[in-house]
């Protein structure tokens, strides 16, 4: 695989998820706590569903998806830009760290820094959006490290853990990404 095909930053680099992956994708989706924590929580989902998700022949047009790697070469979570708007500029952001023993480390304000890098530079979008549960307090700072600015707040939007949380709307503009 050409460097083309890679995104890097300076503790990770993004590339394209392989058929191989799906299985530690799938692990990661059975662990409640990495899943409690994700942008958009989802039900459980079972093998097939997850490895057709990932290896479908559907090509998305509106989404890029890319596994979160290690310098190392060791896959520890997903990051995507959905939703792309190009006429003006503008893509919703997700990630997960799936690997917990890569969580609080860097590793995810890394991916962020090197996927707004490369939606402002190389896709001339001007516009990152992401949502986040308020209560996410660790990605909420990884993100403001970044130059996100909360922009809004859905009030008790989401569901979870029996009472109902907000969700933290956040951007960042082209100008605004800090560098590590």
């Amino acid at each position: 695989m050409g460097d083309f095909a890679l995104i890097r930053g300076e503790k990770v680099v993004l590339r394209a998820i392989e058929a191989s992956d799906v299985e530690k994708l799938w692990n990661w989706q059975q662990d409640e706590e990495v899943m409690r924590l994700r942008d958009y929580p989802s039900p459980p989902r079972s093998y097939a569903e997850v490895e057709r998700e990932y290896t479908g022949t559907e090509s998305e047009t509106d989404r890029i998806r890319l596994g979160i790697m290690t310098t190392e070469g060791i896959l520890i979570g997903e990051i995507s830009l959905a939703n792309m708007e190009r006429r003006v500029g503008d893509a919703e952001l997700t990630i997960f760290i799936g690997d917990k023993a890569f969580w609080g480390r860097g590793y995810g304000s890394d991916a962020v820094r090197a996927m707004c890098k490369y939606a402002f530079e190389q896709m001339n979008l001007h516009r990152v959006t992401l949502f986040v549960h308020a209560e996410n307090f660790r990605a909420i700072k990884a993100y403001e490290k970044c130059g996100f600015i909360e922009e809004g707040r859905a009030r008790e939007a989401e569901y979870m853990d029996g009472r109902y949380s907000d969700i933290v709307s956040m951007g960042l503009l082209r100008d605004e990404l800090k560098q590590g």
